[in-house]
Order: structure tokens, then sequence, then C-alpha cells
């Protein structure tokens, strides 16, 4: 049986007890969503002392099954006020994992100011650390530090400059597999934040001198049913593993989906469809000897993170999703992919979600602060935060905060967070999504891009899709990562019989999406006692009255009709 940590920030006390079979039986999402519903306060100070930050090892972490060493975390939103949970690749689930550690929660906050690290060494032992060398420090300085001070063989969970600094946008990074780089980002809802809160600069994991293996009821037949899902996932992974997420904007731009200028509803000019393509992004990516086609953890068959060097051909950045070059290129009417990677590089060395950065800049743009397509002064501005400034913190409110500073009309933000990069009202049935989410504006939470019986610009269907979509997503994120998950789904008799021989007891497909749907029960209920009501459930007035030049369409599925079908079903 895998251990949960329990550390203390107050009195630096780390307890380690087995998980137990009520945990046992639950991972990501519905792990984090558990605990914060039972141990945290809903209506307290997100960066105070009754929050808890939880990072949780997927379902059946440590195994075979492809992607199931991904990471869940889980705090109170200090951007949205609500519950959140942000999941992410890279190797710490790996070696988490190998430790027999299936969850760390981090409790109360310190006395002092001291920085700290929760170092996991290799015989086993699990202590906190005086880290006053790491404060101020950026992610990528804290890689280069920790490199040299340990031995090489270690995953780094790290908080940046944002996060050390209690911005409402930060996001906690994980070093990629195969180039120890914090290219990985759990990065929504501002959860570097909580853990600057409990004065943790990192969690250093050292490879296990003897790695835990997991006892599972019947091996044998687990190894026959995984097999059956890693060749659904394979079937199923689609261009992701050639080009990568941004193989999106090929499919997003054509519909009108792709945003820009802070989503003010006009499509790309002919040119610019021309200059800004997947194979265009590709053709730069490999320009200088960098490559696509990695997996960012281990066992994962997706393998759809990408490698981009800087014109010497030295590493600048790794991942480089579609939302990411999307929100910060075209929204902001920047189209030079070697910018749009130098934002990204800021972005996980500084320490901020790439999404609300996006956004925030786009809405920043259009207060007439910065010029759009003004690449040279957005890297300028970007740069300068690294110092520290007032616009710095006010990049670190987010979107919402800084678009009601600066008395901008179009903020696309639900719930206090940010949109990704799909315009609502050319994909009706993500921006319902985006109205209904737990999370606020979340595309992770149900996509429906890929929905071939949904017109993506019509109404039809669009709010079952988002409904139906919650629990699945949800218990998406207690099992496998997103771009596994179709395939996993498409294999889910095998996947059951999997998580039977694993842990033990008859599993059906029905109780992996019984896990997400109370996960979703647990998350409105923290929500609920946040003080976040129903009547949040909805977008930004200027998506239902200002129509998408390219489509005449506005968002128009009603308040009412959401409020019906969600809230009283």
């Amino acid at each position: 049986m895998k251990n949960i940590v329990r550390v203390n920030c107050k009195t630096e006390k780390v307890m380690v007890k087995p998980e137990g079979e009520e945990f046992k039986r639950l991972g990501g999402r519905a792990l984090t969503s558990k605990i914060l519903l039972e141990e945290v306060n809903p209506a307290g100070d997100a960066l105070g002392p009754e929050n808890k930050l939880v990072i949780a090892g997927m379902l059946l972490s440590g195994t075979s099954i492809s992607t199931a060493n991904r990471l869940s975390f889980g705090a109170k939103s200090p951007l949205t006020g609500g519950i959140k949970e942000a999941n992410t690749g890279g190797d710490a689930g790996s070696y988490l994992a190998r430790h027999g550690i299936k969850g760390i929660i981090f409790e109360d906050i310190p006395v002092d100011k001291q920085i700290r690290i929760l170092r996991i060494r290799k015989d086993g032992e699990i202590l906190l650390e005086d880290a006053d060398y790491l404060a101020g420090k950026s992610n990528y300085e804290v890689v280069d530090i920790i490199s040299e001070r340990f031995d090489d063989d270690v995953s780094l969970i790290s908080n940046g400059i944002a996060g050390e600094r209690g911005y409402f946008n930060s996001a906690i990074m994980v070093t990629e597999m195969g180039i120890k780089k914090p290219c990985r980002a759990a990065g929504r809802g501002g959860l570097g934040a909580v853990m600057g809160s409990k004065g943790i600069k990192a969690i250093v994991i050292e490879k296990p001198a003897k790695p835990y293996m997991m006892e599972m009821a019947d091996k044998k037949h687990f190894m026959e049913e995984s097999k059956k899902v890693i060749r659904s996932v394979l079937d199923g992974r689609g261009v992701f593993s050639k080009v990568g997420t941004v193989g999106l904007v090929d499919a997003t731009v054509p519909m009108a989906v792709a945003p820009y200028k802070n989503f003010n509803g006009e499509a790309f000019s002919e040119e610019e469809k021309e200059n800004f393509n997947c194979q265009k992004i590709v053709e730069r990516i490999k320009k200088y000897e960098g490559s696509t086609g990695h997996a960012c953890q281990p066992g994962c068959v997706v393998k759809c993170s990408n490698i981009i060097n800087d014109e010497q051909g030295e590493f600048l950045t790794a991942g480089f999703e579609y939302e990411t070059v999307e929100l910060v290129g075209p929204n902001c009417a920047i189209f030079d992919v070697d910018v749009i990677a130098q934002i990204d590089r800021f972005c996980d060395d500084f320490g901020f979600d790439t999404i609300e950065l996006g956004v925030t800049l786009g809405v920043y743009m259009e207060s007439g602060k910065l010029s759009w397509a003004d690449e040279q002064g957005a890297l300028d501005l970007l740069n300068s935060f690294y110092e520290g400034n007032e616009i710095a913190d006010d990049f670190g409110m987010g979107a919402w905060r800084l678009g009601q500073k600066y008395g901008v009309k179009h903020i696309p933000t639900v719930k206090g967070q940010a949109m990704a990069a799909y315009d609502p009202r050319n994909l009706k049935g993500t921006g319902t999504v985006y109205a209904i989410s737990t999370m606020g504006a979340d595309h992770t939470c149900g996509a429906s891009l890929s929905r071939r019986d949904l017109v993506p610009t019509e109404k039809e269907g669009q709010l079952e899709f988002a409904v139906d979509a919650q629990a699945k997503m949800a218990a998406c994120d207690c099992n496998v990562c997103l771009f596994a998950w179709a395939g996993t789904a498409a294999a889910g008799d095998a996947y059951a019989e999997a998580v039977s021989a694993a842990l033990g007891g008859e599993w059906t497909f029905k109780d992996i999406i019984e896990m997400g749907r109370e996960c979703i029960i647990r998350e409105r209920e923290f929500n609920r006692l946040a003080g976040i009501s129903p009547d949040q459930d909805k977008l930004p007035e200027f998506f239902y009255s200002e129509p998408s030049s390219a489509t005449g369409a506005v968002y128009d599925i009603t308040f009412e009709e959401i409020q019906e079908r969600w809230h009283n079903q």
C-alpha cells in the first residue's frame, strides 16, 4: 500500500501514513477534491493557514498504464476563490510512485519567512530543509542550483518568482523527463501562490535506492489488460505524436475558433493564415535542430511534447502547447513563433500560467497600454517583471482583476479565470463548459472540438454535451492524461479489468466514471460553501451580443437554460 505524506509548514513536522482503503480507490482529482472538501474551510483565505496544497498521483500511478504517472495539484484557488485542480505530466509522478508515495499534503503556513524545500531522499527519508539560497530564484535557476547541490538523477517540483510573490496566476512547474527542465506546468488557478504561502520553494525527489513495487491482486492479468489499453491509446493518439498539440492550429484557425486580439470576434487575414499554421510552426521547431514527438513522463506513448532551440541551437523551451502558442500569439496579434517561444520560456521560468498570461496580455493591449503586435514591447515588459514593479503586480492579479483596474470592456474570463484558446461563439460546446465548470473557464473539463455530431456554431446539443462531459473529464483527471483519455475510454472494459487486477475487487468502467461524478459533486459543494453562486455560471456579456465577423454567430445558450439543465438536474 502506498503512503500519504503530511507536511505541517508551521511546526515543520512530516508524517507518513498508509493511504488506507478509502484513498486506495481514489486517484488524482478525486483524491484532491475529497481532502479539500473534508479538511479545508471553503470560506477561508486561499493564502492563509486553513488552505492546504494537495499533490496526488493517479489511480494507477507507478504502473505501466500510459500516462498514469501524471500528478494532480489541488487547493482553494486564490484566483477564483473556489476549488481548483490542475494536473500535469513530467517525471515527478513516476519518482513519487517509486518511493511508494500516493500523495503529499502541505498544511498551515510558516511563522517566519523561511524558504524551504521538501527533500525525499534516496533512502526514503523525508524532511524539510532550509533553502534561503533559493529565495527569489526563477525556476530554471532552481533546477540548476539543485542539480549542482544534489545528485543529477532527481525530479523537481518547483515554484517560481510568481508563486513566491503570491501572484494569483502563478503555476507550479515539474521537470520534464529526459531533459530535466521545468517545462510541465500545473498552471491554472494560482496554485503556485498557495505553494509560496507554505514557504515551499521546491520538492526534491531523489531516485530511490530501493524502488517501491506495487503489490497487485493479479499481476499477470494486469499485464494482459494493460497491453490492450496501451494499444488503444496508440491507435487514438492521432497527430499529436507527430507535431504536438500545435496541430490544433490547423483546425481552430479555419473554423474561426482561435481567438484574435483579445477574443474580439475578428478572423485572421489570409496573410496571417498563410504565415501561421502547423507547418510553419513545425518548420521553426526543427529549424535549429529542435524536435517533436517527445514523452514528458515515463511510459507515455502519445509523446506530444516538442523541444525548441534558439538561433544558436541551444535549448529554449519545451512542451509548446497549442494554448500557449495561440493565446500569447494571435490573441495578442503576435505571429512570430520565435517571440512566442521566448514568452513561453519566460512563463516557465518566472512561474506564470501561459493561458492566464496570454489572456492578460491581450486585455492589457486592449487597454492601450501596449500596442497590438508589439513583440519587442511585450518581451521587454515581461522581462521587467523579474525585478518587480507595479505592472508585474497587476499582471500577477490575472486577466479579470487587471481588466477591471484598467477599465477594459472585453475580459474573457469566467469565475475570474481566463478562457483557453477557443472562442465560445464558434465552439459553443466548449463555451458552455467554460460557463459551468467548477474551475472557471477550463477547456479540459470538456473539449467539443473533435465532436463530429455537433455543429460548432449551432446551439443544438451543446448544453447536453457540456453537462455530460463533466463527470467523464473529472474521471480522466483521476486516471490518465487528457490526450490518453480517448484511447483509455475506448478500451474501457480492459482498463477496468486492469484496475481490478491491480487494486483488487471488481471494477467496471462505470465505476471509473462514477469516481468523476462524485468528484464533481464534492467540487460543487466546496464552491457553494465558498460563496460561488449559480449566477456565476455564464460568459461575459460581449460573447452574447457581439457576433463573430467570420461566422456571424454569437453565444446563445442562455443563462436560464444553463440554470435549468445544470442546477436542477
